[in-house]
């Protein structure tokens, strides 16, 4: 099954691989920088591309042969390019500890293992570390987004890693308690993905990025966005934000519009 950055990603069933690429070069090129940054860190960085599946759910995952996809649905979910980074960070990590070959068996072991050596290589190319414990954060709360519109107590079976990932974000968030900083890039992240395709591509979506002006109200522009149930729910989680959380004019937020 294909998987969010929970799962060995070279693990996933040969089947499950599908999507095409998504044809743009600019966020390609963008991908593919953060990713070459990372590379060039782990001390073995020779082979690898960096490839942007058309599919709108947030997922990631490596093959042997040094692929790295990720899908403009984890894209769009990050909010910045340290947030990237980090979902790269973890793939790349599982195919240099050669994660590919661990069975069901060792992978929890396998997954916090990639979370520590994603962190050593995102201090290492200059990135805040404490964005692998915020993409964490959005994911798990993607999870409860999904259950609650389904009217379910739980993740589908099919996300059963869900219980993991919240013990990975809470080993993330005391592993980078002291960190003091580093790039966040939110800036080049909106630019590049502002205008991409959000969502199942026939219902015609784009991501649009604004910036704050006085008078917005959060809960217009949520409302207004076409995205079925619960606006605001996803309004905050497409831009990393809690219930109440204020906004300031100059900000740039994310929004789904046509």
């Amino acid at each position: 099954m294909l998987t969010t950055i929970v799962a060995a990603a070279s693990a996933a069933p040969r089947g499950a691989i599908t999507g095409r690429v998504y044809a743009d070069a600019r966020l390609t090129g963008y991908v593919g920088a953060v990713g070459g940054r990372l590379a060039r860190v782990t001390g073995d960085p020779h082979g690898w591309r960096f490839v942007v599946l058309d599919q709108p759910d947030a997922n990631a995952f490596a093959l042997p042969d040094r692929r790295v996809l990720v899908t403009r649905g984890m894209i769009a979910l990050a909010n910045d390019e340290a947030e990237l980074a980090a979902v790269l960070a973890h793939e790349i990590a599982h195919q240099i500890a050669g994660h590919g070959r661990v069975g069901a068996a060792g992978r929890q072991a396998a997954e916090f293992e990639a979370d520590r050596l994603g962190l050593r290589y995102l201090d290492a190319a200059g990135y805040d570390p404490r964005a692998q414990a915020s993409i964490q954060a959005s994911l798990v709360a993607a999870h409860a987004l999904d259950a609650r519109l389904r009217g379910a107590p739980a993740p589908l079976a099919a996300r059963a890693y869900a219980p993991m990932l919240v013990d990975r974000l809470r080993a993330s968030s005391a592993a980078t308690a002291r960190s003091t900083g580093g790039i966040r890039g939110r800036d080049r992240h909106l630019a590049a993905i502002d205008g991409m395709v959000w969502g199942v591509r026939a219902a015609g979506l784009r991501l649009r990025v604004r910036r704050i002006a006085p008078g917005d109200d959060v809960a217009a522009m949520a409302s207004a966005m076409p995205v079925g149930n619960a606006p605001q729910a996803r309004f905050h989680l497409l831009n990393g934000l809690v219930p109440g959380e204020v906004l300031h004019v100059g900000d740039h937020v994310k929004l789904v519009g046509r």
